[in-house]
């Protein structure tokens, strides 16, 4: 079993959140802000929570949902993504069988980017 661990892209200011984040049992986001001596619940349509996927890359560098990973052998470039029907993380490129390329994959690639700081790393648009 690995450490649930996570990170949260704020959508406003197009950047990683800095301060403490605090994700409750209900689901609702809690920020608490250096400015502030009390949590805040933030708005679920401006923070997108992305979760470690318990694999790193060869580097040693974490993997999380949303990075853009670099695959030896000429695999290419993919994205790791979260499945809700299969409750469990993949990897998303184009024209490569599914079976064909597993999570595993990551340990011999290196992540090179995320979706929302590096969207030009691949052919797809952040969603």
């Amino acid at each position: 079993m690995f450490p649930i661990k996570y990170r949260v892209w704020c959508k406003n200011n197009n950047e990683w959140e800095k301060d403490e984040i605090a994700i409750k049992p209900n689901g609702f986001i809690m920020h608490m802000s250096t400015k502030r001596s009390f949590p805040c619940m933030v708005r679920a349509d401006t923070h997108i929570v992305q979760f470690f996927t318990g694999r790193k890359d060869r580097n040693g560098k974490e993997v999380y949902n949303g990075d853009i990973v670099d695959v030896d052998e000429g695999m290419g470039r993919f994205l790791v993504k979260w499945d809700e029907k299969e409750t469990g993380f993949y990897l998303d490129y184009k024209g490569i069988d599914d079976e064909a390329v597993t999570l595993s994959t990551v340990e011999n690639g290196e992540v090179i980017g995320n979706i929302f700081e590096n969207p030009e790393l691949l052919e797809v648009s952040p969603k």
